[in-house]
């Protein structure tokens, strides 16, 4: 995977300051370039101080202030072309239009930052991102709120691509994924593991007589996408498995010890994962490694 220019949210929490700590690291799939990003939410801010337009452009100026300095040293001591910016409104609509405007080819995110809620891993903000960007979202991965960087090797791997799992329902947007994953250029040990669950919840009981079938023909999938990966230089594993898909997919990638788990935002069941939440979002909601999000074409769903 190549991410050329990365932005990167910063709300000042603790959780943010242990990225940029190992912000760096990306450059090892081609980073050159970061856009550090603070969001100040006036409708927010307002709940506990007494917010008027001259507080407001405090704020601002004290935001715009850090962000320089950790730009500065981000170029000195790193060699990243780092800049900033500090906008005024909603924060997740505010991340969106910065990629954007940007032309941000990833946006690093923690799973939570001032608003962390013992037990949810995901907050709202990186949740409306997640749902609604059109760059890919790399969701760093907390264990726990108080964990040092250095003891926690899971938080934010420097060999992003060393063992990546790859989960898969091979419906167009999780191909899409599938596409970018073959392009990481991290040098050395690059390993994937292809993983197909067939969820218990949209199969049994009503598919049960089948099965054999399905595992047959998506196994034949899988040996497709192994070879692919083959000839662009991983080490390929492939497994079929049968289950609730999230809990498997973190299941394997706990007991796997993965580096990245790499996945579609949407996959076969659009409309019905909008309504009872997507594999996805359960994956990140639960996540117990770092997830690289890759959104689906946003013209494919536009009416011509």
């Amino acid at each position: 995977m190549m991410f050329a220019k990365i932005l990167f949210p910063i709300d000042f929490s603790r959780h943010t300051e242990r990225i940029v700590h190992r912000l760096p690291d990306l450059k090892r799939v081609g980073m050159e370039a970061a856009v550090l990003l603070h969001v100040i939410n006036p409708i927010k801010a307002v709940r506990w101080m007494d917010v008027d337009e001259t507080k407001i452009n405090r704020l601002k100026a004290d935001a715009e202030q850090q962000l320089r300095d950790i730009s500065e040293r981000l170029t000195a001591q790193h060699g990243i072309a780092a800049e900033y910016r500090v906008e005024i409104g909603v924060t997740d609509q505010e991340i969106i239009k910065a990629a954007e405007e940007q032309a941000a080819s990833l946006i690093v995110m923690g799973a939570h930052g001032r608003s962390y809620i013992r037990g949810a891993l995901l907050g709202s903000v990186t949740q409306n991102v997640l749902r609604r960007t059109k760059t890919p979202l790399l969701i760093a991965r907390f264990h726990n709120p108080e964990d040092k960087v250095e003891e926690n090797p899971h938080f934010f791997p420097r060999d992003i691509c060393a063992k990546i799992l790859y989960p898969t329902d091979f419906s167009k947007n999780a191909l899409r994924a599938f596409q970018l994953l073959k392009t990481c250029k991290q040098e050395g040990q690059k390993e994937v593991i292809l993983l197909h669950v067939q969820d218990t919840r949209r199969l049994l009981p009503y598919l049960k007589d089948k099965m054999v079938e399905f595992d047959r023909i998506d196994r034949e999938r899988l040996a497709e996408l192994k070879r692919q990966l083959i000839f662009a230089g991983y080490s390929v594993r492939s497994e079929v498995k049968t289950g609730i898909s999230f809990m498997e997919i973190n299941k394997t990638a706990e007991a796997e010890d993965v580096t990245l788990i790499v996945m579609a935002s949407h996959g076969k069941s659009n409309i019905r994962e909008a309504l009872l939440g997507s594999v996805t979002e359960e994956v990140a909601q639960h996540h117990v490694r770092p997830v690289l999000i890759v959104p689906r074409d946003q013209d494919e769903h536009k009416t011509p």
